[in-house]
């Protein structure tokens, strides 16, 4: 297998180096065209939820070998894992894949936002980079799903 192949082929590396192409292309442009320093928070979510919130989080336990991150795997992805099924809907789409996944592995997050919100904390200048870093995965889940050959309504609503 050929360096190039490997890294267009859909697999996990395909799906990082593609991820990772797409963020830094992203960033570039933001350098020279936009400059908008919320752009970079998009332009870094794209390799890093493909990396740590990818549609193939069901079994992707194989990447965790032993120790320490294989024990945090299990235990962060493991339930979400068990009860999704590969390529179904609750993975591999952008109504309810995405959201799921969004859910699941920030929810600590949330919980924090929710508290500041209930105790009267003024979140308006985090919400630009919050809807940032979400279009920064929407991007990422879509180069995955057309590498997976998804076609676009599969990629909103899932393969059936």
């Amino acid at each position: 297998m050929t360096w190039t192949k490997s890294r267009w082929d859909s697999n996990r590396t395909g799906h990082l180096f593609a991820a990772a192409l797409a963020g830094a292309g992203l960033a570039v442009a933001n350098t020279f065209v936009y400059q908008d320093p919320i752009l970079y928070v998009t332009a870094a979510a794209v390799p890093l939820w493909e990396w740590f919130g990818t549609p193939d989080m069901d079994h992707n336990s194989r990447r965790a070998k032993g120790g320490f991150f294989r024990i945090a795997w299990v235990l962060w992805w493991g339930r979400y894992a068990k009860v999704v099924g590969h390529r179904s809907p609750l993975s591999h789409s952008l109504t309810h894949g995405l959201p799921l996944r969004l859910w699941h592995g920030f929810w600590p997050l949330w919980m924090a936002v929710f508290v500041l919100i209930g105790t009267g904390y003024d979140l308006r200048d985090f919400w630009p980079y919050l809807e940032a870093a979400i279009a920064g995965c929407v991007i990422a889940d879509v180069i995955h799903m057309l590498k997976d050959g998804f076609n676009p309504a599969e990629i909103i609503r899932g393969k059936a």
